[in-house]
C-alpha cells in the first residue's frame, strides 16, 4: 500500500512538472495566442465544475460567438481525421506541436477511437461524431497537514453513443467512489477532498441516460461500475432545478437518490443553493447539501459560503479566485460539527485555450471523537488541468 502512495505520487509529480515544461517551452517557440473571450454560461477563469459525466456536449451545429479567435500557433483540430482516413477520431497532426499538444491529442483519440469502436457494436445507422466527445484531465500534488506530499489526479471523460441511442452516452472517470455516487461533491472542493490519497480514488465506468426535460428542470439517470480493486455496481436517478427570479440571482434545487451493490443499500443526496451576482464580475453562492442512506444513523451533511471573483475583465487574461467558507459532519455522532475552515483557489488559463493552472490554501479545524481535541491544519496543492474535446475549443 505505502509503495502504491509513492508511486503515484511520483509518476503524478512528474507530470505535472513535464506538462507545465512543455506548455513554456511551446509559448517560447510560438507566437503567443490570442486572449479567447470568456464564455457567457461559465468563465473559464472561474473554478469550474465537475463535468458531468452524463450531460451531452452542445450540439456542434450550434454557433458559438463566444468561440476563442485563431492564434498563430497551429493547433491541433479535434473535430475531424484528415481526409480518407477511416477513423473519423483521428486529429490532423501539426508540426508546431509541443509535448503537451501531444498528450492532449493522444488522450482525446484514445478516448474518442475506443468510444467509435463501442458505439459499432450496437451498429452502423449514425456516423460517429467526434465533437461531441470532451473531458478533462488533472494533475498535480498535495501537501497535508501531517507533512506529507500527496498526488492529485482526476480524469473524466463524456462519450455519445448514438447508435444505441442519441440521449445515451458513456461516462469513464477516476474519482473518489463515495462522493461521485452519492452525487455528494457538487460545489467547490473542500481540504477533506484534499486529503485524499490515490488509495481513496479509483476507476468508475458506465451510462448516462438524459431524457427530455423541460427549461431549468432535467432529470437523468446512469448506470455503472466501480471497476478498480473490489468492484462493485452502482445506479443513480438525478433531478436537477434551477430557478432564476432575475437576471441576477437563482435558486438551485438537486436530489439524488442512489444504489450501491457492494453493501446492498440505497441512498439519497439533497442540495439547496442560491447564487447571486453582485456585478459582472463577482457571484456569491449559499449552498447546503446532506447525505442519507441505509449505512448511516443520521444525516452527513454540507455547507458552504463561496464568493468567485474573475480577474479577466481587470488583468485582461483568463484567470479568477475563490474564497470559501465551509463546515461538515453528521447529525447521529458524538462530535455532530466534524470540521470547519476556509479555502482559497487560485485558478489561471496557461499558454493553451484548453490548459489551466490552479493554486489552492486551505485550513480546518476537526474533531473526529469526543476523545479528541480540535486541531486545525493547513492544506497547500497545486493541478495542471488540461480540457480536451471539441466542445471546450468552441467556448
Amino acid at each position: 500500500m505505502i509503495f502504491r502512495r509513492r508511486r503515484w505520487t511520483l509518476l503524478s509529480l512528474a507530470f505535472a512538472f513535464a506538462l507545465a515544461a512543455s506548455a513554456l517551452r511551446g509559448e517560447q517557440r510560438d507566437d503567443p495566442p490570442s486572449i479567447p473571450e470568456a464564455p457567457s454560461e461559465e468563465p473559464a477563469s472561474m473554478p469550474p465544475e465537475t463535468v458531468s459525466p452524463d450531460a451531452p456536449a452542445p450540439s456542434a451545429s450550434t454557433t458559438d460567438s463566444t468561440a476563442p479567435k485563431p492564434s498563430g500557433r497551429e493547433q491541433p483540430d479535434q473535430g475531424g481525421a484528415d481526409p480518407g482516413d477511416p477513423n473519423p477520431c483521428r486529429p490532423p497532426r501539426s508540426f508546431k506541436e509541443a509535448w503537451l499538444d501531444k498528450v492532449r491529442r493522444g488522450v482525446f483519440y484514445t478516448v474518442c477511437g475506443s468510444a467509435a469502436w463501442f458505439d459499432n457494436f450496437f451498429g452502423d445507422e449514425h456516423e460517429y461524431d467526434p465533437r461531441q466527445v470532451y473531458g478533462r484531465l488533472s494533475a498535480g500534488m498535495l501537501y497535508d497537514a501531517e507533512g506529507e506530499w500527496n498526488e492529485r489526479s482526476k480524469f473524466d471523460a463524456n462519450v455519445p453513443l448514438p447508435n444505441l441511442s442519441k440521449r445515451t452516452s458513456a461516462f469513464l472517470g477516476r474519482d473518489n467512489p463515495e462522493q461521485f455516487i452519492s452525487d455528494s461533491s457538487q460545489d467547490l472542493a473542500t481540504p477533506e477532498a484534499f486529503r485524499e490519497t490515490s488509495d481513496e480514488r479509483s476507476w468508475l465506468a458506465g451510462f448516462g441516460y438524459n431524457p427530455p426535460g423541460r427549461r431549468g428542470s432535467k432529470m437523468s439517470y446512469r448506470l455503472g461500475m466501480k471497476v478498480s480493486s473490489h468492484p462493485y455496481a452502482f445506479a443513480q436517478a438525478r433531478y436537477r432545478y434551477n430557478h432564476y427570479t432575475d437576471h441576477d440571482t437563482a435558486f438551485r434545487f438537486n436530489e439524488t437518490i442512489f444504489y450501491r451493490t457492494n453493501d446492498d443499500q440505497f441512498g439519497a443526496t439533497t442540495y439547496l443553493g442560491y447564487d447571486w451576482i453582485p456585478r459582472r464580475a463577482n457571484l456569491a453562492r449559499i449552498s447546503a447539501q446532506g447525505t442519507v442512506s441505509e449505512d448511516t444513523d443520521g444525516l452527513k451533511w454540507k455547507s458552504y459560503a463561496t464568493f468567485y471573483h474573475d480577474l479577466e475583465l481587470s488583468s485582461g487574461k483568463p484567470r479568477g479566485v475563490a474564497y470559501q467558507l465551509l463546515a461538515n459532519g453528521e447529525t447521529a455522532e458524538d462530535v455532530p460539527l466534524r470540521e470547519y475552515g476556509f479555502l482559497t483557489i487560485y485558478r489561471e488559463q496557461l499558454f493553451r485555450q484548453w490548459f489551466f493552472a490552479e493554486v489552492s490554501l486551505g485550513y480546518s479545524w476537526v474533531r473526529e471523537s469526543l476523545d479528541e481535541q480540535r486541531e486545525g491544519g493547513v492544506t497547500v496543492g497545486f493541478v495542471f488541468e488540461i480540457l480536451f474535446g471539441d466542445y471546450y475549443d468552441r467556448r
